[in-house]
């Protein structure tokens, strides 16, 4: 590996903290298994440190287990992943099929002192953390029906212990339907949100189109395609960064002036530098996906409400109930993607911010607040991806928003709180 195709120190920190961060949790894990299981705590460097050939041995172990005391088989397979995540920290931070793209092109030098190459994450992290949350729910809400089905015989703890492989299973189905509907989700995302805003490409020799070409030229970016909408909003979509586009509202490009609209295009091309564009479609595709499947049984019985006469009230309860055992079953996992969702608006206002400038990403916030529109049906449904939130989390305040507050990221910008947390690029002052 030469010297061009190094780390960045800003990479390696990343990878670092991480890689840190994920051995705590090993250690955690290990701690809360033992201490249910009853065994002694001993602690070693493999409990913290991925090392290959005791993986090997404690999953050779973990199969050997695997009927005769299923509750070590169930740390050996929690720790096998978790280790699997600091391996492909050392793989995201070393492999040299991903450091190229970390280094700026000369067109992105352009750009300015932000290493945007840098910034792109994996989707699939995303997706494995709600697979993570959909495992807890389906195993400790089986847990907790099976204690209370004891009638004060057994503990929580006795009943986790005792609950066989039926919970691992259905977590594992649900999983992997996560997975198969997040990625089909993904590659059609483009189509259907322009469809439901009816955007219309602009060509490549529109006015517009070039100054959007121009900005993703300075950040390194394929050019994406542009195109417009009637609403008062902007968006990003696309399953890849080469499958990109920009749509942006007309009322915007009537109102806002040259510095307001060229960030609002940043903030846009910011949600395709930092790989956020892909990671929320991933996750709403996943979400939607996992809650069809759980809510598919109480839907079915829903369907009695088109029938009429004496059987419509119990469809229309059948329904009722089917929507809010998904929202309870999805209400942790949800809480996740509502706050990734938050962050990733902060980092493309920073990002907006680093090729205009803090001023004008500001100033086209509070334009935009000013701005009297009734969100339109498909801002509300594509609200995570929409420049201007269509609500703030309503009954359930802002632990449930898909975007801050105009305030919140004002302040943001202001006090340059993400701004200054952006890779820089090798030599560069912050």
């Amino acid at each position: 590996m030469g010297l061009d195709v190094l780390p960045t120190r800003q990479v390696v920190l990343t990878m670092a903290k991480r890689f840190g961060l994920i051995g705590i949790a090993r250690v955690a894990w290990k701690a809360a298994l033992i201490a249910m299981l009853g065994g002694k705590f001993q602690l070693g460097l493999a409990d913290i440190v991925p090392l290959p050939w005791a993986m090997l041995s404690r999953t050779y172990e973990g199969l050997s287990w695997l009927n005769a005391l299923p509750g070590y088989t169930v740390y050996v397979v929690g720790d096998t992943l978790l280790a699997s995540l600091q391996i492909y920290q050392l793989w995201w931070a070393f492999s040299p099929s991903f450091l190229p793209q970390r280094q700026p092109s000369a067109a992105a030098a352009a750009g300015g002192s932000v290493n945007w190459g840098s910034m792109q994450r994996s989707p699939w992290a995303t997706a494995a953390i709600l697979s993570a949350s959909v495992t807890v729910t389906v195993v400790l809400g089986a847990a907790i029906i099976a204690a209370q089905g004891s009638r004060g015989r057994a503990t929580l703890v006795d009943a986790l212990i005792g609950l066989g492989w039926g919970p691992w299973i259905v977590a594992a189905v649900l999983s992997a339907l996560g997975f198969v509907g997040s990625v089909r989700h993904v590659g059609s995302a483009k189509a259907n949100i322009g469809a439901a805003f009816g955007a219309k490409e602009l060509p490549a020799t529109h006015a517009l189109t070039r100054r959007v070409h121009d900005y993703a030229a300075r950040m390194g970016l394929p050019l994406p395609a542009v195109a417009y909408m009637n609403e008062v909003n902007a968006y990003a979509a696309g399953s890849t960064v080469d499958d990109a586009v920009v749509v942006l509202g007309v009322p915007l490009i009537r109102n806002l002036n040259s510095q307001e609209l060229d960030a609002v295009i940043c903030h846009e091309l910011g949600h395709i530098v930092s790989g956020d564009m892909r990671r929320m479609e991933t996750a709403d595709g996943y979400q939607t996906t996992v809650g069809w499947a759980i809510a598919a049984p109480f839907k079915a019985g829903g369907l009695l409400k088109y029938t009429g006469g004496q059987y419509r009230g119990l469809g229309l309860l059948f329904d009722a109930f089917g929507n809010l055992f998904r929202m309870t079953f999805l209400f942790v996992s949800e809480l996740f993607v509502r706050r990734l969702s938050r962050h990733r608006e902060f980092k493309a206002d920073a990002i907006s911010a680093a090729l205009t400038s803090p001023e004008a990403m500001a100033s086209a916030l509070r334009k935009m607040e000013n701005i009297s529109a009734k969100p339109t049906d498909a801002e509300s449904q594509f609200a995570y991806m929409m420049f201007r939130p269509p609500s703030l989390g309503g009954l359930f305040g802002a632990a449930f928003a898909t975007h801050p507050t105009i305030a919140e990221r004002v302040q943001a910008l202001e006090s340059r709180t993400h701004l200054d947390k952006l890779p820089r690029a090798a030599g560069a002052q912050s």
